[in-house]
């Protein structure tokens, strides 16, 4: 376990230490600290961020969805989706009923990248 937590720059390798992020892990309550360990991974690969999602130039956004581009994202949309983005991060409490509501594009393309992410910290 420990060198996971070494390979993850939570315990230092020199003197066996806890980290800056270390530390602040693990004086996060421990509901949240899963969510925060997926955060600090994501912003080590720049993936946590308030930037939309650039599409292929083969795999088109669909219209519908109206996603803005890195070049008409605004100061306000680039602030919004950010804040989805962290807030998403933190399980949720669901009624015991079926889904009725839209779903979010850019929500469940970062939850791609999230999917991905937590599968690979389990495999370590």
């Amino acid at each position: 376990h420990f060198m996971v937590l070494e390979h993850l720059d939570l315990v230092d390798n020199e003197d066996g230490g806890a980290t800056v992020l270390g530390n602040v892990l693990k004086d996060t309550p421990q509901h949240l600290q899963e969510p925060c360990l997926v955060a600090f991974e994501l912003m080590k690969f720049g993936l946590l961020s308030g930037e939309p999602f650039v599409e292929l130039p083969d795999r088109r956004f669909p219209e519908q969805v109206h996603y803005p581009t890195p070049e008409t994202a605004t100061e306000r949309s680039k602030g919004i989706l950010l804040l989805c983005r962290v807030m998403s991060l933190v399980p949720m409490k669901l009624k015991n009923d079926m889904w009725n509501a839209d779903v979010d594009f850019d929500l469940a393309a970062f939850h791609s990248l999230v999917r991905i992410l937590k599968r690979t910290l389990r495999q370590l």
